[in-house]
């Protein structure tokens, strides 16, 4: 065991976790994502990088915008301010912007040059968080595992908003959710491509 008790609990703290990222994988799926040469291959050619920048821009812009401002038929405002307290609106919408508005920050300074590691791992790993998230607060529920409670809040919430799926245990994924998933998804595909 790492821990003695002349280390300060903060110190073992650290390398504890050290010591659970060496142990756990995860430092090697970070080496595997990244390749043999590293990062400096990526954002590779004018192409992907111009679409990965697009495609952040866009999920950055919806994430901060999408409970706050009409969109027409692709959200309802003042239902999801009816399901949630100004207060944990502001919340929800720092935790769910932040990251990601950090991670476009620093890939546009670094737009005509190779992303440094700690970025590139910063978004894999921040997109790769957001898509799990995605995945299971609406694409579980809706294909595999009913949760009646979160069908009713989102029916509530985005019931009015445009769709193009047939509802599925009690759950229907809206346009601007779905558009929000795909961007995500292309995201991470061209930083796993790299």
């Amino acid at each position: 065991m790492l821990g003695c008790s002349t280390f300060p609990a903060r110190r073992r703290l650290a390398l504890n976790n050290v010591q659970f990222a060496r142990y756990s994988g995860v430092i090697e799926v970070i080496m595997v994502l990244r390749g043999e040469n590293g990062t400096a291959a990526f954002p590779g050619k004018s192409r992907n990088r111009d679409g990965f920048a697009r495609s952040q821009a866009f999920q950055v812009l919806f994430l901060w915008v999408h409970d706050w401002i009409p969109l027409g038929r692709l959200n309802d405002v003042a239902a999801v301010r009816s399901q949630d307290t100004g207060r944990r609106l502001v919340t929800v919408t720092l935790i769910q912007s932040v990251p990601w508005t950090i991670g476009l920050c620093f890939s546009v300074l670094n737009f005509r040059q190779p992303y440094p590691d700690w970025l590139y791992d910063w978004l894999v790993i921040s997109y790769g968080l957001l898509f799990i998230g995605q995945i299971r607060a609406w694409w579980i529920p809706c294909l595999f595992r009913p949760e009646p409670e979160r069908a009713a809040r989102y029916q509530i919430m985005f019931g009015k908003t445009h769709s193009f799926l047939p509802p599925r245990n009690g759950m229907v994924p809206n346009t601007a959710h779905i558009l929000l998933h795909l961007a995500t998804a292309g995201t991470l595909i061209i930083l796993l491509m790299k």
